[in-house]
């Protein structure tokens, strides 16, 4: 048997001939060749296949001139050739263009929260702008593929590509992260669960994002928040032994010693590490405990008050008609102080209640200190493992004024290489959320989002607009242009 190679084009290494274009009306296509006359292209680059292809075009026009006649030809079928290959670039361009600006007018409105059908309203002022400002490209932009159910596409798109982005920032197995979640109702009463993670990656860089809206079709016991949980890791591939801190609110679906939130993810995860957990007591009605309106009622109050005590005859009065029930009024009418309730003996309540609430918190305390004031902390009460790091820390005056100044943590010890050990205790107390301030926060837009008059949105949706609203990652727009074919709206 023969071992000669097979031959192949590739190896031959033939070239287009500048005089073919003349000869054949061929032009060079990269690696081939095209016939001006037809717009067929030849894979081979071979004179004589050339040739063989121009005899098929006898009865053309151009077939039988000669001379500067045939020049001209050639070259206006040239003219032609690039002409069309550039109005066909522009028109890809210009709806590749076009399908980015979706995404930018959809990420827009799901930034703000509002409803899918304004992009109707936006095209429409589009439209007149362009007629007074631009009038003979006004058409492009009717063209625009603006639509209520384009733009909800393109922002369930916008959201999945920012939950891929923080998907794959959490895979990694050097990132800790903790979870803050809380529970509250929407505009027609279904129970929804926000979950937000914080991590931090090992270069100490820290993502606090939305990372699931759960819904709960039934009852909201812990057990049933704790299985929404689940999902949710497990749609999401969560590693949970990187898990640091949960933080939730002082419901005793949270709270709960047996059947609480907490009570189930300790019982079920027993491998968890220094895990920590402690609840948070802002809620949206303390942030409005203190607006305008209920100022205006205290301050009327403080009025009557007021009028009531200065005049010595009308406060007789008072305290007579006080007198006559004396079962249920038997103090008199106090003038309005701030600190009144403070100096009436029962100080050392509010102590003690602070104590009993916060004492979780003294728990942490040691573990915190070495995180957020390292110079400060007895070496013979720190960890074996770190009181090296701590001797040398102490002798360190840069890292010492640092903290001394107040200076973020997380940019302090990101440059602290020096300490590997008290760096990496450090990297998981930091992934710490310190309230469900974010949740209550984002439950304040999602009562803003799903009003009265927007009932009838899906949970997927309100957790697509909830995601672009609170996220501080940005969607990656060209790639999901360049995904998308172009559709022309009707």
């Amino acid at each position: 048997m023969s071992n000669s190679k097979r031959r192949k084009l590739g190896d031959e290494n033939r070239t287009f001939n500048v005089e073919w274009e003349l000869d054949f009306f061929f032009t060079a296509e990269k690696d081939k060749m095209m016939c001006l006359l037809c717009n067929t292209v030849l894979n081979t680059l071979k004179k004589a296949n050339a040739n063989k292809h121009y005899l098929t075009h006898k009865e053309h026009k151009y077939f039988a001139l000669e001379g500067e006649s045939r020049k001209a030809a050639l070259q206006k079928l040239k003219n032609e050739k690039h002409h069309q290959q550039a109005s066909f670039s522009a028109f890809v361009n210009q709806n590749s263009a076009a399908v980015a600006v979706t995404y930018k007018i959809a990420h827009i409105l799901g930034k703000r929260g509002k409803p899918f059908s304004d992009i109707e309203i936006i095209k429409e002022c589009i439209v007149e702008a362009v007629s007074m400002l631009d009038p003979r490209n006004v058409d492009k932009y009717k063209q625009l593929p603006l639509s209520r159910r384009t733009v909800t596409d393109r922002q369930h798109e916008l959201a999945q590509n920012v939950t891929e982005q923080l998907h794959t920032i959490i895979q990694n197995e050097d990132v800790y992260f903790s979870i803050a979640l809380d529970e509250s109702t929407d505009k027609t009463d279904s129970a929804q669960v926000l979950y937000f993670i914080r991590a931090i990656t090992k270069d100490f860089q820290c993502y606090e994002e939305l990372l699931a809206l759960g819904t709960l079709t039934g009852r909201t016991r812990g057990a049933d928040i704790f299985e929404n949980f689940k999902e949710v890791c497990n749609k999401l591939q969560l590693n949970v032994s990187n898990l640091v801190s949960v933080c939730t609110d002082g419901a005793p679906s949270m709270r709960g010693k047996k059947e609480g939130f907490v009570a189930l993810l300790k019982k079920e995860n027993l491998n968890l590490k220094k895990f920590i957990s402690f609840h948070c007591i802002l809620h949206r009605q303390n942030l409005r405990a203190k607006s305008t309106i209920l100022q205006d009622t205290l301050d009327r109050n403080i009025a009557i008050v007021n009028y009531i005590r200065v005049n010595r005859m009308r406060h007789r009065e008072f305290r007579q008609m006080l007198s006559l029930d004396e079962e249920t009024y038997s103090v008199d009418l106090p003038y309005y102080c701030k600190v009144r309730w403070l100096s009436t003996g029962v100080l050392d309540c509010l102590i003690e209640e602070y104590t009993n609430r916060f004492s979780d918190f003294d728990e942490h305390t040691p573990a915190m200190k070495l995180a957020f004031e390292p110079h400060l902390i007895d070496i013979s009460e720190a960890p074996a493992e770190l009181q090296m790091e701590l001797i040398d820390l102490g002798e360190d005056s840069i890292i010492k004024s640092l903290f001394n100044a107040k200076k973020d943590p997380i940019e302090i010890w990101k440059n602290a290489v020096e300490y590997p050990c008290l760096r990496e205790h450090a990297r998981r107390l930091l992934s710490c959320f310190g309230s469900t301030y974010c949740c209550e926060t984002t439950f304040s837009l999602m009562s803003k989002i799903k009003t009265n008059l927007r009932t009838q949105i899906t949970d997927a949706h309100l957790e697509d607009q909830l995601e672009l609203c609170v996220t501080k990652l940005d969607p990656n727009v060209q790639l999901l242009s360049n995904q998308k074919q172009s559709q022309i709206s009707h």
